[in-house]
């Protein structure tokens, strides 16, 4: 069995993320001694300090699931540890929130939200690639499809880069509106879930524009946390966010808003 890695896949396990700078230890909400954040295509991904990715296996996933594990980890039993190191837990380590702590070997190895977390001792995701370790079936996690023998997945991806999602921020906001996570960050949404913007450069739009609109406030609106009221000449009221004007998608069906605009992160 022959995995299908796609070179977008191999640009990202190979770690070349990794220039680009860490995310700050205060936008994490805190990590175990030993590990970092990085920025990728991806999301937030995990890794060493030396920028290393770090990686979550499917075989784990498996395991809570299906009865015949163990005949699945019999046959990674020679193939696994030749490419995945597990992660060893930092000494005085203490499990708390999403982290956890596995037991292999008689060694304590760290967990990220139940996932066992792994760095790759391979030389290369190419000789990984052709190596048979889990069954087709098996394998329902890649976020890639895989190549069709007899119109039957043959192969598919059962390494991923493990993404860091920190605890949601505790925040003050007005009536109808949320949080949800973006890839990289918490911005603040609209009751539909779709993601509130600001313009970049200061851009003030009283209706439609780049199928934006602003915010609307109710006329009894006081402010609230960050949020404040205001008001045009034409007496209609909107939400302003510390000093901008906050806009809402006015067409879900409309594009993508263009690089003037950016999602409200939450700061």
């Amino acid at each position: 069995m022959r995995l299908n890695l796609t070179m977008r896949a191999v640009v990202l396990a190979a770690g070349l993320f990794a220039a680009i700078p860490a995310i700050s230890q205060a936008a994490t909400g805190g990590l175990p001694p030993g590990l970092a954040i990085h920025k990728s295509d991806e999301g937030l991904v995990l890794s060493k300090t030396d920028g290393a990715p770090l990686y979550r296996l499917d075989l784990d996933r498996l395991a809570k699931r299906l009865r015949g594990y163990a005949d699945i980890m019999a046959r990674c039993a020679d193939t696994c540890p030749q490419y995945w190191r597990p992660v060893v837990a930092p000494a005085g380590f203490q499990p708390e929130g999403d982290w956890s702590l596995v037991q292999r070997g008689g060694e304590p190895i760290l967990a990220y939200k139940g996932d066992p977390l792994y760095t790759f001792a391979g030389k290369s995701f190419d000789e990984i690639a052709a190596r048979s370790v889990v069954p087709s079936f098996m394998t329902g996690y890649a976020g890639e499809p895989t190549v069709l023998a007899d119109g039957v997945p043959a192969a598919t991806l059962y390494w991923h880069l493990a993404l860091y999602q920190p605890p949601a921020p505790k925040v003050t906001a007005p009536a109808g509106v949320a949080t949800q996570w973006s890839k990289v960050a918490y911005v603040f949404a609209d009751a539909a879930k779709h993601d509130l913007y600001v313009a970049r450069s200061g851009r003030v739009c009283a209706g439609v524009c780049d199928g934006l609109k602003p915010l609307a406030a109710p006329l009894v609106a006081d402010a609230v946390g960050d949020w404040r009221p205001l008001q045009d000449k034409s007496g209609a009221r909107y939400w302003a966010y510390r000093g901008r004007i906050v806009y809402q998608v006015a067409d879900a069906k409309a594009a993508e808003p263009g690089p003037e605009w950016q999602a409200l992160e939450i700061r």
